[in-house]
């Protein structure tokens, strides 16, 4: 709190607990020279990250943080995304494997319209449906900031999943990111995305200038599905590295 010359701090899998979440954010309100700062896998928890997550609307130096493996939840979710409405110099953020659910990720999306200093957010393996990544559409149709995306290890084509529709969800993203000119690096790898909602995808990808990295779903991976997944990447020669599933197709 005192401390005028840390500018980088990793507590990675301490497991502090909860109560660690109100001091840190109390410290951070009172730091000016922190700009990165490590907390993954501390068992913040729900109410740890929620306080945690109050100080971030606050003014601090803090430009990237990583929250991976926390148990926040839906609830921290909500006051993240809130605190990101605010905050204006965090540009990395790492929320991976919190249990956020699609309530939290919603939350986290219609934050990132207003957000326009974060450049690099990752939130695999959240427990997200399908009507998250209808919502981070709708970001990368708005959103010119972001470069860095990971929604991996989500559950995207699951109809049924946390009330979602996966239907039209590769066309809906094909058509968000034809308008992007920012994303660089889109990671949708064990998303269950439908082979047809991916190759929809792709085919709208080529009026895309700004994708170089891209990892997507391919549940099935048989001579057809290559045909159509090779048919695409000749018409993404810019892109220079693309994964699809258990098709690796790069890096070339």
């Amino acid at each position: 709190r005192i401390n005028t010359t840390l500018t980088a701090l990793d507590l990675g899998d301490t497991r502090l607990g909860e109560e660690a979440g109100l001091a840190f954010g109390e410290a951070l309100r009172k730091n000016k020279t922190l700009t990165r700062l490590s907390l993954a896998g501390c068992k913040l928890g729900s109410d740890g990250g929620s306080n945690f997550a109050h100080a971030l609307a606050g003014k601090h130096a803090l430009a990237a943080l990583d929250l991976r493996r926390n148990e926040l939840g839906p609830n921290a979710g909500i006051a993240l995304a809130v605190a990101l409405k605010k905050n204006h110099t965090l540009t990395c953020l790492e929320l991976d494997a919190n249990g956020l659910t699609s309530r939290g990720g919603r939350g986290i999306a219609l934050a990132m319209l207003e957000n326009h200093a974060l450049t690099s957010l990752s939130l695999a393996a959240n427990r997200f449906g399908p009507s998250v990544l209808k919502n981070f559409a709708d970001v990368l149709t708005k959103n010119c900031a972001l470069t860095s995306l990971s929604l991996r290890d989500n559950k995207f084509g699951e109809s049924s999943f946390e009330g979602g529709d996966a239907r039209d969800v590769g066309v809906m993203l094909g058509d968000a990111i034809s308008k992007n000119g920012a994303l660089t690096h889109l990671d949708l790898a064990r998303t269950g995305v439908p082979t047809d909602e991916t190759l929809a995808f792709m085919s709208a990808l080529q009026h895309n200038e700004s994708v170089l990295d891209l990892q997507l779903e391919a549940p099935e991976c048989d001579n057809p599905i290559r045909l159509a997944l090779a048919g695409a990447l000749e018409r993404l020669a810019r892109v220079e590295r693309v994964g699809v599933g258990a098709c690796h197709l790069g890096p070339r």
